[in-house]
This record gives structure tokens, sequence and C-alpha cells, in this order.
């Protein structure tokens, strides 16, 4: 049967072939003969002058284009696949080659399963078959020209000599490897001068791609050999070599994708490593190397993204080849020999593809950086990748060449990142550990690193790259434009790395509590320097400082520890603050050394909040030119000293605190002209007069019999001289001045009336409630005096003022008199009451009549 099936396969293929040679013939038939050629017109002469009467004959139509015969398309592999390729003599040819190959390699599958014949006859049958498919192909292309049936069988013919020749190694044994390494490099040799010679992609393509699938084919019969892996190699150079000298990017793209796979398939099996496999991985690694190289080369100077992909895929590919045979400290020589080869090709290629070389530098940097993590351990990386840093960033000024830049940053953040994550970890800075400065030597190296990129010039005139390099102009010119800001930020990185790796230092030398606190001094101290010096990152920087103290120290240093963390923190920040002008600081460094204060002094509040509030209401004083910084220091200077007097004092020793404080800033704000501290005098006596009415001498003292009822009365003279002090110093607004004297003399009738039922106290014999009720009756007829007097000076004086204060007065004793004597005061009491304002009330009425009548008359 299946013998049967194979002579049906002959039969069916030459029965195809002879099909298609008869559809080629009839199509030659209907091509069109070419058209004899015009015949030569003889030169035309000077033409005569027109004449008007007769019209231009018309021109000649021009001649046919002679029509030769047609050559036959090549194979294309990426034209778009139409109907009449499905139905046509290539989709014939292609699909006849196709079936011929799987049979020959079915063949020896099916003789080999069966046990027909032996070794040396299915070899000798596969080469007949072979040479005999390759032989028809040149005789077709010999006989009828490039036909896809000729092309088709002659790559048939090649690929099945190769599955020939590896059945012969790799399953029979029957040719030794260095001979058959010799005899696939003869047939790699004729399909690569067949393709060349025809330029037909096809024969590549069946020939040389074929030729490297045979073996993926054959690996159900034992797995894959690594004879057969090394005719893949020997394959793929052939291909390689075609493709590039023809630009047929496609067939080398195809060549890789079929040889990628199983040479990593058959690198991976290696266990453990030998030096054949290792040899064959870098024969693999190199042809890759090889073939994108001279690809782009071909194709010129300015990198292409093809030829790019490739190089790049070649990098991987030996990545992961070193990875499959090595591991620890050899894959990373394996990587650091691969990182010397491309290194060794850019500084060949620099000076004549430079774009190229900077591919194939960056492709080196990569190798090299995996190779130093897998070769070395611990602070070893960082130290070699910060090395490189300096290095490239050295060469980008040594090359004047600004895109080495690049490959600089990323390995200074590769060993900066290396560096925080295992050798100086912020778990470590924050933990109680033994050795808190073992990784401050990897975090020097990098700040020196960061301090060779700053000062190094980076930037230079260039001009733009044509090929695929051309995507890192906008990053370039990005980084040109603020190459003040990389400066910055490169010195940044230096500043903060040296700095941790000192304070590693200090947690090593000093201990873990101690330390912190020479830490964040020092930490501030470098903030407040920075402020000084006008840089925009200081307050950012005392922010984190401040961060530190706040979560960190008071919930892992001692009360004193931290509290002195506080303290120096909050003045640092107000210091810089000072400096730089910054009234946005300010606040938040109150807090800070109120807390930091109130730690160090404990049972002292009062005190301690004064001291403050003195600080910085003396720092207003400084700061006195500078309007906006000085009002927002003595608002929280008054502010808190304010808190702390009602803390530390009490009675008519707070009244005085404030009372004075009142009048003091009054007197300075009229000395100075500053209108805001009027404000501040306005505020405290406020205050003062809420603890004076309040506390000291409440309403109820007036209303109420009580035995002392002017025991406040120091109190309300001390406002009450605060009072007309604020009045005095309100020269620049008559209204404002003229109520404050009135609110003083208010509180001046509001004292005398404390003092008249205080002073009946004392001198009469009786009690308290007789003694109580005799002082009103005093009270009311001192109102009314009061009010006579008013009105009198009022109408002498010409004062409507006054005059209005007299009524004001007047009213107030009668309300008085109607509403509370009449109800709480006895008889007697009563009726002198209402006789004393009476009196006062008739004289009132006789001077403002008089008066008013010598007024008229005037």
């Amino acid at each position: 049967m299946n013998e049967f099936l194979l002579i049906l396969l002959v039969i069916g293929a030459v029965y195809f072939t002879r099909r298609i040679q008869a559809l080629e013939r009839r199509v030659r038939k209907l091509e069109p003969l070419p058209a004899p050629a015009p015949a030569p017109q003889p030169k035309p002469e000077a033409a005569p002058a027109p004449r008007p009467t007769r019209a231009p004959a018309p021109a000649p139509a021009p001649a046919p284009r002679p029509v030769g015969p047609s050559r036959t398309p090549s194979f294309d592999w990426g034209r778009t696949v139409s109907a009449a390729d499905l139905l046509g003599a290539k989709a014939l040819a292609f699909a006849g080659g196709v079936v011929t190959l799987l049979g020959v390699v079915f063949f020896f599958v099916l003789a080999v399963n069966r046990g027909w014949i032996g070794p040396e006859l299915r070899v000798a049958c596969g080469g007949i078959a072979s040479a005999l498919v390759f032989a028809g192909g040149m005789w077709l292309h010999r006989r009828y020209g490039r036909t896809y049936s000729a092309l088709s069988a002659v790559g048939v013919g090649i690929a099945g000599g190769y599955a020939t020749l590896l059945a012969a190694v790799s399953l029979y044994e029957l040719i030794s490897k260095p001979a058959a390494l010799v005899a696939a490099g003869a047939i790699a040799s004729v399909g690569v001068a067949v393709s060349l010679a025809w330029s037909e992609e096809i024969v590549a393509g069946f020939g040389l791609i074929g030729a490297m699938a045979v073996p993926a084919t054959l690996v159900f019969q034992g797995g894959l050999q690594q004879i057969g892996t090394a005719f893949v190699a020997i394959v793929f150079a052939g291909a390689a070599v075609v493709a590039v000298r023809k630009r047929w990017w496609k067939l080398l793209q195809a060549a890789a994708l079929v040889s990628v796979p199983q040479a990593l398939a058959q690198i991976a099996q290696a266990s453990p490593p030998h030096a054949g496999i290792v040899a064959l991985a870098l024969a693999f690694w190199l042809l890759y190397l090889a073939a994108g190289l001279a690809f782009q080369l071909r194709l010129g100077t300015a990198l292409a993204s093809a030829p790019a992909s490739f190089l790049t895929g070649g990098a991987v590919f030996g990545a992961v080849s070193a990875a499959l045979l090595f591991a620890g400290a050899d894959e990373g020589v394996a990587l650091l020999v691969v990182a010397a080869t491309y290194a060794a090709l850019t500084a060949a290629l620099f000076l004549r593809a430079r774009e190229l070389a900077l591919l194939l530098g960056a492709l080196s940097l990569a190798a090299a950086a995996v190779g130093v993590a897998q070769l070395l351990s611990g602070s070893s990386v960082t130290y070699a990748w910060a090395a490189e840093a300096a290095l490239l960033a050295w060469l980008t000024r040594r090359v004047r060449d600004s895109r080495f830049q690049i490959p600089a940053l990323a390995y200074l953040a590769f060993a900066l990142g290396h560096a925080l994550a295992f050798e100086a970890s912020p778990v470590n800075f924050f933990t109680d550990v033994r050795q808190p400065a073992k990784g401050a030597p990897a975090l020097a190296v990098i700040a020196l690193a960061a301090l060779v990129f700053a000062l190094v010039q980076r930037s230079w005139e260039r001009v733009a790259p044509k090929g695929i390099l051309r995507t890192l102009e906008p990053l370039l010119a990005w980084l040109e434009r603020r190459e003040r800001a990389v400066d910055a930020a490169a010195y940044t990185i230096a500043v903060a790395t040296g700095g941790y790796a000192a304070s590693l230092y200090m947690l090593e030398l000093l201990g873990f509590q101690n330390g912190h606190v020479v830490v964040t001094c020092v930490w501030a101290a470098a903030g407040l320097a920075a402020a000084a010096a006008r840089w925009r990152i200081a307050f950012a920087w005392l922010a984190a400082v401040a961060a530190k103290a706040v979560f960190f120290d008071i919930a892992s240093l001692t009360h004193t520890r931290y509290g002195i963390s506080l303290v120096v923190v909050g003045a640092a920040v107000l210091a810089a603050a000072l400096l730089a002008r910054a009234v946005v600081a300010i606040p938040f460094s109150l807090p800070l050394v109120l807390a930091g204060t109130l730690v160090l002094v404990p049972g002292h509040d009062g005190l301690v909040l004064i001291g403050v509030g003195v600080l910085y209401t003396a720092l207003a004083a400084v700061t006195f030119r500078l309007r906006e910084l000085a009002t927002l220091l003595w608002v929280l200077g008054l502010t808190v000293a304010a808190c702390g007097e009602a803390l530390a004092l009490e009675g008519v020793w707070l009244v005085l605190a404030y009372s004075a404080t009142a009048a003091a800033l009054a007197v300075i704000a009229k000395s100075v002209g500053e209108r805001r501290l009027q404000a501040a005098s306005l505020v405290y006596l406020v205050v003062a007069a809420l603890v004076t009415l309040v506390g000291e001498t409440p309403p109820s003292h007036l209303v109420m019999p009580i035995a002392h009822p002017g025991d406040g009365l120091a109190s309300l003279v001390l406002l009450l001289a605060a009072s007309a002090t604020f009045a005095w110093s309100l020269d620049w607004s008559e209204r404002f001045k003229i109520a404050a004297t009135w609110a003083a003399g208010a509180l001046g009738v509001y004292g005398a009336s404390l003092a008249i039922l205080e002073a009946a106290q004392l001198l009469s014999p009786e009690d308290v409630h007789t003694n109580f009720q005799r002082g009103q009756t005093m009270v009311s007829a001192f109102w009314g005096v009061l009010a006579l007097v008013f009105l009198y000076a009022g109408l002498r004086r010409r004062r409507p003022l006054l005059r209005g204060g007299g009524f004001v007065l007047f009213a107030v004793s009668l309300g008085k008199i109607f509403l509370f004597d009449l109800a709480s005061l006895s008889s007697a009491q009563r009726a002198l009451s209402f006789l004393a304002v009476g009196a006062v009330l008739l004289l009132g009425g006789f001077f403002y009549q008089r008066l008013s009548a010598q007024f008229d008359a005037r």
C-alpha cells in the first residue's frame, strides 16, 4: 500500500509538471509578437513662413510602443496574494515544491518505520531523488526560461539534498560529521550560487529556508541532533549571504525565524554544557551579528529599523544563550564577552557609521550591566554601574556626541536604584541595625558619578540623524533645552547621596538615638544653608526634614532627643524663611518650635509660650521694614504670648499684662505710624475688657448687694488707662478717636459707680443691703449730676456731642430710677433717688433754656 502511494505521488508530480509546461507554451503563443520598428524619418528642414489662408496639417499619431516578450515575474515575499496567484502557475509550482520536499522527507520516515530497505539504499534513493528534482529544475529553466516550476524544483532539490545528508549522518551514521559539514557547506554554496545567479528569491526560499526546516521535521526520529543544528547554522550563513547581497529582508527574517527556535532548543537541552554546544551557540550569535551588520552597511550609514531590530534580537539571543548555558559568575563572564565584542565593533565603526556604532554601544552597555550584576555581588554592582555612568558622561564630551548621555543617565539610575534597594536601604536607616554604614561607600561612589555627569559638557550643535536613531531627537532636544535643570538634578543627586552616606556614618559612630538627633540637626543646617544660597530646593528639603522629625523622631526617640530635633528643625525653618523672606514658611515653624520647647521645658507651659511669643515679636521688630513679614511675625508672637500670659497669670495681673501690652502697642503704633499695631492693641484691649468685665468687675456688682462691689476696681482702672492711651493714639481718624474716648468714658462712669457702691459699704455702719440701697441712691444722683455737667459744657462750648452725651446720661438716669430704683430700693431711698434726679433735670432744663436764649440773642 505504501509503495502504491509513493508511485502515485511520483506520477502526480510528473503529470503536474507536464501540465504546467503545456500551459506555459500556450501562454507564450498567445503573447503578441513584437511590432516592427518605425522607419527613421528624415531630419526636418526649416519650416517656411505660415500662410494665413491654409490651416496647419494635423500631427501624425504616435507610433505604438514595441511590445516584447514579458519576463516571468519573480517570487515576491511581500506581494499581496490575489485570486490569480491562487489559481495560476505560481500556486501550482509552490505547492508542487512543498509536496515534493515533504515527499522526500516522508520517504525517509516511511522507509525507517517499515524497514523496507537498508540505510545505504535509503540515502542513495534520497540523494538520487533530490538530484533528479534539481536537474529537472535546471533543465526546465534552460529549456523554458524562468518558470515557477523550474525555480521550485531547484530549491526543492537543494533542500532534499540537505535532508538526505542529514539522514545519512544523523540517523544512519554513514558519513562522519566533519565530512557531513563539508558536504553541507558545498550544498549551501550551490544554493547561494544559484540564488545569486538567477536572482530569484524563490530558489533561496525553497533551497535554504526549506533546508533549515528539515532538522525540525526529523525531531521525532530521535530528537534534535547537534549536527543537524550545525547544518542549520551553515544554511543560515548561505541565506544571509544571499539576503544581504540582494537586500532581501524578508528572506533574512524568515531564516532567523526558522533557525532561532532550533538553536535555542538545542542549547536548552544541553546539560551540562560542553565545548561543542558552546561553540554552536557562539556560531549562531556571531552569524546573527554579522548578518545584521552586513545588511545595515549594505543599506548605508543611516540606521534602518529592520537591521536595528535584527541586531537587537541577536543581542537578546546571546543573552538568552548565556543564561541557558551558564549560571552565576560564568553567566556574567559570558555576558561580558558579548559586551566586549559589541564594544570593539562600536570603536571600529564609530567613524564610519556612527549611528550603527551607537546602537552597538547601547547593546554593549546593556549586556555589560547584566553581566556585571551576575559576576559581582553586593556593592560591587553599584560601583561598576556608577563607574560606567561616569565613563559615559566623560565619553559624551570626548567624542562630542550628546547621545551618550542617555545611557549614562540610565546607568546612574540603575546604580542609585540598586544601592537604595540593597546596600543602603532606607529600611536600614530607620531601623536599629548593627552596621548601618555598610552601604555608605556605594552611595559615595554614586555621588561622585552624579557630580561627574553634572560637570561635563553634554550638548553641541549636531546633525539630525536620518535612520532609526532619529527617534532619539525629541529626547535629546528636551535634554538640551533643560540642560541646567538636568545639571541641577545631578547636583541634587550628588548632594543627597553624599548626605545620606554621611548620615549612615553618623548612625554608625553615635548610635541609633543620638545619631538620629545629630542627623536631623545636620539636615536642618543643610536646608538652612541652601536657603541662604537661594536654592529653590531648600524649603522642600526642610519640609522633608520636618516630616522626619514629626513622623519618625517623635515615634522612635526619647522625649529629650525628639524635643531637640523639633526645636532645631523649627528654628531652621524660621531662619530660612527670614533669609529668603518666605512669609508662607513662617507659620510652619511655630508649631515645631513650640512643641519642642514644651517637651524640653515641662511644667512651665505659660512661660514657654510667653518666651516663644517674645521671640517672634522681637524678630518682627528686627524685620520691621519688611512689612508683610514683620506683620506675620508679631501676629504670631503676640497671639502665642497672649496664650502664655493666660496660662501663667490670672486676675489683676493678667489684666495688667494685657492692658500694658495694649498701651505699649498703641504708643509704638503712633510713634512709627503703623496702623496694624493699633489693630493688635485693640484686640488686646477687647480681651482685657472681657477678662475685667466678666471675671473682675462683672455688671452684677452694680445691681446686686455684695460686701465689696469694688474688688476689681484696680483691673478696671488699668483697662481705663489702656483705653485712654489707645484713644490718644488714634490721631489719624477723628471719628475712631471720639468713639474710643466715649468708650473710655463709659468705663470711667462704670468704675466710678462701683467706687460709690464700695464707699457706701465701707463708710456706712449698716448692713450690706441697706448700704447697697444708699449707694444706689448716690449712683443715681451721680449719673444725673454728670449728665448735667455734660449738658452745661456742651451748651457753653457749643459742642453738640457733649450735649448729646448729657441727654443720653439723663435718659439712662431716668431709666435707672424707673426700672431699677423703683422696684429694688426702699421707699426712702427711692424717694431720694427721684428727688436727686428730678432736681438735676430741673437744673438741666434751666441751663438749657438760659444758654440757648443767649445763643439766640447773639
